[in-house]
């Protein structure tokens, strides 16, 4: 079995080397899926999952679980096949919830092993990771560690991490090149990073262009005493609980991206926006940043190998290949499925805690629940999210006229 992100492989069992670590009780803290992990200050925890974009209830106060107690192991012995499964079986007895596997208890050891450790919040979406500090330089099994989590679970958490627009510009680049936005304010002097309040609406960012962002990296720095959540949305769980004619339909078709209507003043709104007058080079860039494009409903990510639906209401219009009526109708049903309560997790910030997440793989929303409360922080986006079509085809084409004349 190949444990994707990781130069592991293991047949039906863990490798020797990770249920070693295992059976010395390195795992760390284990949390409870739906419990609230324990905060760096021994206070409660900041995660619950929600019941979708109504708001979400609280965590159900199930209480977490502590790994690594209790098991004693000798040296690794590699060799006997025998002794590898019987290890496993310990690895497994105690260090795996229902419904977990071998691949997901390898992952958070091997990540143990390279000095990082990885808290799931929930099976599929959501972990946060501790013993990294992202200030300083990164060696890279750290960024190596951290990618195998990001792909796992899309978006991982660092709590309590304070970082200035200088550290977590750098501390961006080493997960690639930044992504150049013409249509967020940006900060003076730091070309990668942009301010952020909030977007109440489940999205991914900007997937109407041909090369949308891969990842994003926010970070709030003022914050509402309640209120004021992030919500994410598991766009490759929802996707694989779909039947497999509806997942087989979905491959062979194309959704029509469109941000704004293109009869809307942009000079008036960006400027407004962006708190300036914006010259003619400025709007030329700004409505080059704006056209719409083509983009296959189903995606595959290279990482893994998974495919995932890439569609939200904001942003998905039309279905190229159906009618408008027949399009309306299946894309309705997807915007509602996406965000079922299995499929979301809620996030509730403290100043300072930084957010990770796979724009490929997940949407987003800030909640519009804080009135007038100030609410704000800082974003590093990373370039290289053009979708790869699960089927063949040509991706980020830009909408023929024709078809963008009949999107509503």
């Amino acid at each position: 079995m190949v444990i994707r992100g990781y130069e592991s492989t293991c047949d039906d069992v863990a490798p020797s080397s990770v249920v070693r670590a295992l059976s010395h009780g390195t795992g760390g803290t284990r949390r409870a899926s739906t419990g609230r992990p324990a905060a760096r200050d021994g206070t409660t925890g900041r995660t619950r999952r929600g019941d979708g974009p109504d708001g979400g209830d609280g965590p159900d106060g199930e209480p977490g679980r502590t790994a690594g107690t209790g098991q004693t192991g000798g040296p690794g012995q590699t060799g006997a096949a025998a002794d590898r499964r019987r290890r496993a079986t310990v690895a497994q007895k105690q260090f795996l919830s229902p419904g977990e596997n071998v691949a997901e208890v390898t992952r958070r050891a091997v990540a143990v092993e390279r000095g990082v450790s990885i808290q799931p919040l929930t099976p599929r979406l959501g972990a946060v990771v501790e013993e990294v500090d992202a200030r300083g330089p990164l060696p890279d099994s750290t960024v190596t560690a951290v990618l195998g989590a990001l792909m796992a679970y899309k978006v991982v958490f660092f709590t309590a991490q304070g970082l200035t627009v200088g550290e977590q510009e750098a501390f961006a680049a080493h997960f690639g090149t930044p992504f150049d936005d013409p249509l967020t304010r940006k900060v003076d002097g730091h070309p990668g990073m942009t301010t952020v309040t909030r977007v109440d609406h489940f999205h991914s960012d900007h997937m109407h262009m041909a090369d949308p962002p891969k990842f994003s990296m926010l970070q709030l720095n003022v914050v509402p005493e309640v209120g004021g959540d992030t919500m994410f949305a598991d766009l490759v769980a929802s996707y694989e609980a779909l039947s497999e004619p509806m997942r087989d339909f979905l491959e062979g078709l194309t959704g029509v991206y469109v941000s704004r209507d293109p009869s809307e003043d942009v000079a008036a709104r960006y400027g407004r926006f962006l708190g300036r007058d914006l010259s003619e080079d400025d709007l030329a860039e700004v409505r080059q940043a704006l056209v719409p494009h083509e983009h296959p409903l189903v995606r595959v990510i290279p990482e893994t190998g998974r495919k995932n639906y890439w569609l939200c209401r904001r942003f998905t219009r039309a279905v190229k290949e159906l009618s408008p009526s027949e399009g309306d109708a299946l894309l309705s049903f997807l915007f509602a499925h996406q965000l079922r309560p299995e499929f979301v997790l809620r996030w509730r910030w403290r100043p300072g805690d930084l957010a990770f997440w796979d724009h490929r793989t997940t949407l987003h929303a800030g909640i519009a629940d804080y009135g007038e409360r100030e609410r704000h922080g800082q974003r590093a986006s990373i370039a290289g999210g053009r979708p790869v079509p699960a089927r063949g085809g040509a991706p980020g084409a830009a909408v023929p006229r024709d078809v963008l004349a009949g999107v509503r």
